[in-house]
């Protein structure tokens, strides 16, 4: 009887209740190490672009390791910009491109002020996606952005990257190289000379992906897909190129070199053996955004049919 019950209260979770995520808690204890995980609002179909889903798992895996103070901002702004005082670093995962919520200047020119004083800078997947204008300015802080006119890999073309090696670097600290299928950019703009860049994650990408001018000129080419960036100020960055899936938090090691790669900007020491990122795959099938089509709409999939 126990176990039918267990089954049936599992049964009942509501996968839409986002209502237990936290958000905007602060803290005042100055011994933490304060992140700030912002999520975009919602967007893409089911399962992919889980913003606040995804900044809830982080959530859960920071948690883990000790002397950190964690806290959710959703809908990719503030409601009180205090809560952005004393960030050792801010993860970024919102739409991009001409969406992207830092095109709005009012918004840059306070991420700007925190950057400018040495404030760590996490990436992941869309926000990296940027407008040319948008892409120069936020180059100095990551080090690297997706150029509309050189990079590839968008429209959801999954691809899987093979991870031979990885460098020795605290981000790496308990990765073991893995493969995940998903979309991935690559051909990204660097900063001159990659100066302060540090590969963490490079792989080829199928030849057929290669569709632009500037990818084809580099067959063959290992591609970086996520990197370290010590900016000239002091301040660290971290960017990957994915994840448009939510499924890979599945994956243990991927898990781990994220969170790694967000304790490495905020000048957190990296546990010898990697952070702790122990993960109920439950969790997955937890706070996501509610992406069912309403009543008289078109879902998006059928929508995406019917265009020329």
């Amino acid at each position: 009887m126990t176990a039918l019950l267990c089954a049936l209260l599992l049964a009942a979770v509501d996968p839409y209740d986002q209502s237990k995520v936290p958000i905007e808690v602060d803290t005042h204890d100055p011994k933490l190490a304060k992140i700030v995980l912002v999520a975009g609002t919602p967007s893409h179909p089911p399962g992919a672009h889980e913003y606040l889903a995804t900044q809830a798992v982080l959530k859960g895996l920071l948690d883990q390791n000790p002397g950190l103070h964690v806290t959710i901002v959703r809908d990719s702004w503030p409601k009180n910009l205090e809560i952005l005082k004393g960030a050792r670093t801010i993860v970024w995962y919102t739409d991009g491109a001409k969406n992207h919520p830092l095109l709005q200047p009012d918004k840059l020119q306070v991420i700007q002020s925190y950057i400018d004083k040495g404030t760590g800078f996490v990436a992941l997947h869309y926000a990296l996606n940027m407008t040319k204008e948008l892409g120069e300015k936020l180059l100095p802080w990551v080090g690297g952005v997706f150029d509309p006119d050189i990079s590839g890999g968008t429209g959801a073309i999954k691809w899987t990257p093979t991870i031979k090696s990885l460098p020795t670097h605290p981000i790496t600290r308990g990765v073991v190289p893995f493969t995940i299928n998903d979309e991935w950019y690559f051909n990204m703009r660097f900063v001159p000379g990659m100066k302060g860049i540090t590969p963490i994650l490079t792989g080829a990408p199928p030849e057929e992906l290669r569709k632009n001018e500037d990818t084809r000129k580099h067959p063959g080419r290992a591609e970086v897909l996520a990197w370290a960036y010590q900016r000239p100020n002091g301040g660290r960055s971290f960017s990957i190129t994915t994840p448009h899936s939510h499924e890979d938090w599945a994956d243990e090691s991927f898990r781990r070199l994220v969170t790694n790669g967000i304790l490495w900007t905020a000048k957190v020491e990296v546990p010898r053996k990697g952070a702790k990122v122990a993960l109920d795959p439950a969790d997955l099938k937890k706070n996501l955004d509610d992406k069912r089509p309403k009543p008289g709409t078109t879902p998006p999939a059928a929508a995406a049919a019917k265009k020329p």
